[in-house]
């Protein structure tokens, strides 16, 4: 009968055991890498910054705040957290009347042209696409297909209904537009912004309690795709929650200033002015409703959006609530990044299709 083969030493089975465990874990990185999976720089934290300089302009109306500074031209440009490499870019151009791409000054219109003037805050402007990759210049397109019309985009990051309203009293009318489109978002009884003037840098991310091994800045997870991996499946569970929370609190948010007595009154306050002002200029009033942007395909505030639309309506307007065209988006397409939840060319491009089709202007030759 033959000896049984003699054991290692548990020394040497440590060695052993250990030495596997590295070859285990360098064949699981290596597989990685060459998948293409677990890249430690392609993380969704996210800084944004105006280059050369920030476009936003002191504005002498202490009730509008700031406008976009006339004549500037410069992108919009996003960074990674962990390297700051450069990941998007969005090209701003703004007009001599300080109006986002192609001004009437640049383009005057024919004549018998129909104009449309879009007032709104980030979304009308469009954060993170480019000039001509807005709704309001997808719906100029489709205007323009069928007959004379120009479309005017008057939206500036960060405003609010207070700051909407005051610009169109007091600079519409040198447009003189046909139609006046005030895109409203769920926030817009936030208070003012303060004046965005001088060189920021706007960080998009969520706050992580996590160790330093789990940081995208620094540590192993900053060279190892399987460390990343890993961190990034402890992130996926923290974030879950403080996204639930965070969406729900701000939801509820959102909610209670509609709900109260000074948000009805400021609502009712503003539509009134801009219903004013249409019926005093002979301008057809639209307000497009938007929902909230990154719970759309869940809860888009619907609740909230029926208060401002019969408010509007209420006063004469009329409303567009443009939340079917965004739902109709794939979530994967919807947004500009990740962790940027503006509205996607894709997801422009369908609002002004939606635009075209509910406003129904006649502009044929």
């Amino acid at each position: 009968m033959a000896a049984p083969a003699a054991r290692p030493p548990p020394v040497r089975r440590l060695a052993l055991s250990f030495a596997a465990g590295l070859v285990a874990l360098f064949v699981a990185e290596l597989s990685l890498r060459i998948a293409g999976l677990g890249d430690p720089l392609s993380g969704d934290d996210l800084f944004v910054r105006w280059e050369p300089t920030s476009p936003f302009f002191g504005d002498p109306d202490w009730e509008i705040g700031y406008t976009l500074e006339p004549g500037y031209r410069g992108e919009e440009v996003y960074h990674r957290a962990a390297d700051g490499a450069v990941v998007h870019r969005a090209p701003v151009t703004v007009s001599s009347e300080g109006l986002r791409g192609r001004g009437l000054a640049d383009e005057p219109p024919e004549a018998g042209a129909t104009v449309v003037l879009g007032v709104g805050d980030s979304l009308t402007f469009g954060a993170g696409v480019a000039d001509d990759e807005t709704y309001l210049a997808e719906l100029e397109r489709r205007l323009r297909r069928r007959g004379a019309a120009r479309v005017l985009n008057a939206g500036v990051p960060a405003w609010n209904l207070a700051q909407e309203v005051r610009w169109i009293e007091s600079r519409a009318g040198a447009i003189d537009p046909d139609v006046l489109l005030l895109g409203f978002y769920v926030n817009d009884l936030d208070g003012p912004t303060p004046f965005l003037g001088g060189d920021f840098d706007e960080h998009k991310s969520l706050p992580l309690d996590a160790p330093p091994w789990t940081r995208r800045e620094a540590g192993l997870r900053a060279r190892s795709h399987l460390i990343n991996l890993i961190a990034r499946w402890r992130d996926r569970h923290q974030l879950a929650r403080l996204v639930l929370e965070g969406h729900r609190d701000h939801r509820d948010q959102l909610r209670a200033r509609f709900a109260d007595e000074r948000g009805a009154r400021l609502l009712n306050e503003y539509f009134d002015r801009l219903a004013d002002y249409c019926e005093s200029s002979g301008t057809r009033g639209v307000v497009v409703l938007f929902p909230l942007m990154d719970t759309v395909h869940q809860d888009p505030l619907a609740d909230v959006l029926d208060v401002a639309r019969l408010a509007a309506m209420d006063r004469g307007l009329e409303v567009i609530d443009v939340t079917p065209a965004l739902q109709d988006v794939p979530l994967r397409r919807l947004h500009v990044l990740p962790a940027e939840t503006h509205p996607s060319p894709a997801a422009h491009a369908a609002v002004g299709r939606y635009l075209d089709e509910a406003l129904g202007l006649n502009v044929d030759r």
